[in-house]
């Protein structure tokens, strides 16, 4: 008897499965985070944490759009 491996992938790594609703929800609420989070750190952070906010909530989109 011989065993394949299969590697390991998160759902996250699948783009086209459909995203449950309560991950949607989720996604609202995470995406609500990061849009304050963005605002305070517009005023008073450095560009590159300004553009890992923005990376974050691009990446929401993308994945719960």
């Amino acid at each position: 008897m011989s065993v394949v491996a299969v590697p390991y992938e998160p759902f996250e790594s699948w783009p086209n499965r459909p995203a449950h609703p309560a991950d949607q929800a989720q996604a609202r609420i995470f995406e609500d985070i990061l849009r304050r989070e963005l605002d305070d750190v517009e005023q008073f952070e450095s560009n590159a944490r300004i553009n890992e906010v923005r990376g974050l909530l691009h990446a929401l989109r993308m994945r719960f759009g």
